[in-house]
């Protein structure tokens, strides 16, 4: 079975274009050798075109056979497509020039490779695991929040922004006139008040 081969592109270029800096013959296997790989590709971006820090993607190269269905531009009608790479990982690494050392700031990776999602975490975030929390940030619905619930602010329970509880049942009946106080006349006459 021949191997993949695998090319890092830094987005360095003009207007960020990528440029390929070195090329594997295959996926690493775990974070330390990916680590490793991304250090050799940063310090030759850095002797060759001087930047210290970057945009990596990790990008396999593919076959002409291999063909992705995609839709048409401003249509849903399938048409077959062929990818000559497929993104692997993307990447964002700091070169330091005076002591010689690559920090990793953030990385992502293509579903087939999530699990390498954890060694990253814990060798350079130092984050073995992370348990859900048991209280979700969001709520889906006003009523699955039990503290909004009880805080009830104003603006919830009063529309018109008064502090004086108002609800359907304890209302007075309003007190309707059965004459109007004033009467109108036709065009030109004077106005007569009633008392």
């Amino acid at each position: 079975m021949p191997r993949q081969l695998l090319t890092f592109y830094a987005y360095i270029g003009h207007r960020n274009s990528k440029i390929p800096i070195i090329t594997v013959d295959h996926y690493p296997n775990d974070w330390p050798e990916l680590k490793q790989m991304l250090i050799e590709a940063m310090l030759k971006a850095f002797t060759e075109y001087g930047t210290t820090e970057a945009l990596w993607s990790l990008e396999g190269h593919r076959s002409g056979k291999a063909k992705v269905w995609k839709p048409k531009i401003g249509t849903y009608i399938l048409k077959p497509f062929n990818p000559k790479r497929s993104v692997e990982a993307y990447l964002h690494a700091v070169f330091n020039p005076i002591t010689c050392e690559t920090t990793i700031k953030q990385a992502t990776f293509n579903w087939p490779h999530s699990e390498m999602v954890y060694d990253y975490m814990a060798c350079e975030k130092n984050i073995r695991y992370k348990i859900p929390p048991v209280t979700p940030k969001t709520f889906k619905r006003f009523i699955d929040n039990p503290q909004a619930i009880l805080e009830e602010p104003l603006t919830i329970r009063y529309p018109d922004y008064s502090g004086k509880i108002k609800t359907n049942y304890n209302k007075e009946p309003k007190q309707y006139q059965t004459s109007h106080p004033r009467t109108y006349v036709p065009w030109g006459e004077s106005l007569r008040e009633q008392s």
